[in-house]
This record gives structure tokens, sequence and C-alpha cells, in this order.
């Protein structure tokens, strides 16, 4: 077998996810691979192999944006508790002035 089909049988014999070195792999030797039967079948995998590695990206952006949302979130919730002690601290000095007067 050549070294292109170990490193090919390498990658789709691990276990688990795709690495990114796995994919880097599909991506450089997809050209190379001898049973491919045509150029769709190269397309195929090496647009798999991109698939795969934008919705990794993907998951990845989205635990980053979730994180901020939840940050501003909780800034947000902060500043409205803050608005409401003193909107009610404020309530409080009107209605004193309202009964002493």
């Amino acid at each position: 077998m050549s070294d292109t089909g170990l490193r090919i049988r390498g990658v789709f014999s691990s276990k688990g996810r795709f690495s990114s070195a796995d994919l880097q792999i599909l991506r450089e030797e997809a050209g190379n691979i001898d049973q491919l039967s045509s150029k769709s079948d190269y397309v195929e995998v090496r647009m798999t192999a991109e698939l795969i590695d934008t919705i990794r990206q993907l998951d990845e952006t989205s635990t980053k944006l979730i994180k901020t949302t939840n940050a501003l979130t909780r800034k947000v919730l902060a500043l409205t508790i803050v608005g409401v002690v003193v909107a009610v601290a404020g309530l409080l000095v009107v209605l004193a002035t309202y009964v002493k007067g």
C-alpha cells in the first residue's frame, strides 16, 4: 500500500472525532487517492473534510458567542437591579417628603 493509502487508512481507522491534523491529511491526500474513480469523488472527499472543519469552527465560535452573551446578560441584570434600587430609593424620598409636608 502506498504512503498515501497508509495515511488515509490511518485517518479513517482512528477512533473518535477527526483531529485538525486528520482533516489536514484528508485535504492533502484527497487528490492522490488511487481508488477515486472520478473528479466528483475527489470533490466529495475534499468537501466533506472542509465541511467537518467548518462545522467545528462554527461550534467553537458559537461557544465563544454564548460566553460573551452570558457575560453581557449578567452585566445588564446588575445594571437593572441598580436601577430598580435607585428608583425605589427615590420613591421613598418622595414619599417621605410628601408625608412630612
